[in-house]
C-alpha cells in the first residue's frame, strides 16, 4: 500500500537493489490501501512562483517486495527495522504521511494552491547488522505529480526523485542514538525537508535539496 526506504551502496552494472512496478495508495490522513488511479492528463501550464499544498495522496505500489532478512544488503525495495515488527508499508507510509501534513499545515498563505501524488519507488534503510557495524545509506526514491487543486491541470507529471541520507553505523550510529538522533528522528526530520521542498516549487527536492543538505549537513 504505501512507502519504501533504500540503504547501503550500488551493485555495479545497475541501479541499487531492484526496479520498482506497480501501485497502491493512501489519500491525505487515510491509511487503507487501493490501487491507484491515474492522474488526468491535461496540457502543464508553465509553473510561476510557489505552491501552496492542500490536499495529498501517497502511494505504494502493491509489487514493491519487503525483506526482514539480517543481512548488510538484503534484495528488496522497502527494509525498515526504525518500528517495532509489523506492517513495514504502513509504518514508512505512516512517516511520509506526517511529513506531508506538516508541509501542508506550514504552506505560505500565498502560491498556487496544489494536490500532491507521491508513488512510493524504494525506501531502504538498515538492517541490524549494517547498523550496528558498516552504517551506509537510507535509500528513499519517489515520483511526484503536482496537480491544480481549482481546475485539475496537471502541473508536474511522475517527476523521479532520490533523496538519499547518510545512515550511520557502529560506534557512530550508538552516539547518534545518545544525543537522541536515532535512524528513525534522522529520517523523519530528513522527511520534513524533503516533502515541503517537493510540493513547494516546480524543482522541487531535486533543486531545493542540494543547498539545504549542504547548509544543514544532513543533522
Amino acid at each position: 500500500m504505501m512507502a519504501a526506504l533504500a540503504a547501503c551502496g550500488e551493485m555495479p552494472g545497475r541501479a541499487p537493489f531492484e526496479a520498482m512496478p506497480g501501485g497502491e495508495v493512501t489519500r491525505a490522513s487515510t491509511l487503507q490501501m487501493e490501487r491507484a488511479a491515474p492522474v488526468a492528463e491535461l496540457d502543464a501550464p508553465v509553473l510561476q512562483g510557489g505552491m501552496r499544498l492542500v490536499e495529498y495522496e501517497f502511494r505504494v505500489p502493491e509489487a514493491l517486495s519487503v525483506s526482514e532478512a539480517n543481512l548488510y544488503l538484503p534484495i528488496a525495495d522497502i527494509v525498515w527495522r526504525g518500528d517495532a515488527p509489523g506492517n513495514r508499508k504502513q509504518q514508512v507510509a505512516a512517516m511520509f504521511q506526517a511529513s506531508l501534513e506538516k508541509a501542508r499545515a506550514g504552506a505560505p498563505a500565498e502560491g498556487r494552491p496544489v494536490k500532491a501524488i507521491i508513488t512510493l519507488h524504494k525506501f531502504h534503510s538498515l538492517t541490524e547488522k549494517a547498523r550496528y557495524t558498516t552504517g551506509g545509506i537510507h535509500t528513499v526514491v519517489f515520483d511526484t505529480t503536482l496537480v491544480d487543486a481549482a481546475t485539475g491541470a496537471v502541473l508536474v507529471q511522475g517527476r523521479r526523485t532520490r533523496a538519499d541520507l547518510e545512515a550511520f553505523g557502529g560506534r557512530r550510529a550508538m552516539a547518534a542514538e545518545r544525543q537522541g538522533l536515532g535512524m528513525k528522528v534522522r529520517l523523519m526530520a530528513h522527511l520534513d525537508r524533503v516533502m515541503a521542498a517537493e510540493v513547494s516549487t516546480a524543482g522541487g527536492w531535486r533543486d531545493k535539496g542540494r543547498t539545504l543538505t549542504r547548509a544543514l549537513d544532513q543533522i
